[in-house]
């Protein structure tokens, strides 16, 4: 493996690590700025999680508001 293609390989769970810290960092933000989003986003994870402390991937797929937020701060931040 040449030298370009091996620091190629290290960095890539670097970028992917940077790229979702933004995203949660941005959306948080968001959400402290607009506390009626934050209010409705608790009320779907309450309602569809109930009394499960890891989502699984159907309860995620469940959240359509959830993903609609995340969505949109891709979109402006990105």
């Amino acid at each position: 493996m040449t030298p370009p293609t091996l620091c190629a390989r290290a960095s890539d769970p670097i970028a992917g690590h940077d790229t979702t810290a933004s995203l949660i960092g941005w959306t948080l933000w968001f959400l402290m700025n607009h506390p009626e989003a934050e209010a409705k986003l608790v009320d779907e994870i309450l309602r569809v999680m109930g009394s499960d402390t890891q989502p699984s991937y159907q309860q995620l797929s469940e959240m359509r508001y959830l993903n609609a937020v995340l969505k949109v701060r891709l979109t402006v931040v990105t």
